[in-house]
């Protein structure tokens, strides 16, 4: 059996997660279903499309960007609760989640005022494979 989803209004980004967290888990609950695959997969992704000129000009390295981006974008335990019986880790998912977010990421500094990804790069929502356009479960 093939479901397709489409939506006119919606991208596929948002129909490949409602897919995967939604419809998948439920399909895969019926009695007699082994299997259930999500095929053209469509994930979400920010893409970051550097312009070199703007990098030359602000005098910034492409490790400056790159090390931008993993430092502001932490997933990491911020600290502990002890209880009586158990331990928790509490941990802050600071995650970037869109291209907004990810071009108000400062790269670098210079003449005392702050440069951000936005500055020196075009970052957009998009799609982890830009080539796939068909959603099936």
């Amino acid at each position: 059996m093939q479901l397709t989803i489409t939506s006119p209004t919606l991208p596929m980004s948002q129909l490949d997660d409602y897919a995967e967290t939604i419809i998948m888990p439920r399909l895969s609950m019926i009695n007699g279903v082994s299997q259930v695959q999500v095929q053209g997969q469509q994930k979400y992704a920010v893409r970051v499309q550097v312009d070199p000129d703007k990098l030359v000009s602000k005098r910034i390295g492409l490790n400056e960007v790159d090390a931008a981006i993993a430092n502001w974008n932490p997933n990491l335990p911020t600290g502990t609760l002890f209880g009586p019986r158990q331990t928790y880790t509490v941990t802050t998912n600071a995650e970037l989640k869109n291209a907004a977010q990810f071009a108000n990421v400062i790269v670098s500094w210079r003449n005392g005022a702050p440069v951000r990804l936005g500055d020196i790069a075009d970052v957009v929502d998009s799609v982890q494979d830009t080539r796939q356009g068909v959603l099936a479960v």
